[in-house]
């Protein structure tokens, strides 16, 4: 159940960081006058604040989240690796 949990998280904030690295790459190699970007199939202009507030926030949520569901998805693997190996490392 933590896996699961953890999973929605993760999802949005890789999907955070990829648009903002999107977004730098598109930026440092756009032409003169281009401001128009195409990032995980969304168009949007590279120069309004909207876009990159919105993937800012997805990656610093989802990695706040991450983080505080962190501990449990590490006891779930404990379990696992204890029941898979009993006791045996």
């Amino acid at each position: 159940r933590p896996y699961a949990l953890i999973a929605l998280p993760a999802l949005v904030c890789a999907l955070g960081v990829i648009g903002l690295l999107e977004s730098v790459h598109f930026l440092s190699e756009r032409t003169l006058g281009d401001t128009e970007a195409h990032v995980l199939g969304i168009v949007w202009n590279i120069e309004s604040v909207w876009p990159w507030a919105v993937f800012g926030v997805m990656a610093v949520a989802g990695y706040l989240v991450c983080r505080r569901l962190a501990p449990s998805v590490a006891d779930a693997f404990g379990h696992a690796q204890l029941k898979a190996y009993g006791g045996r490392s």
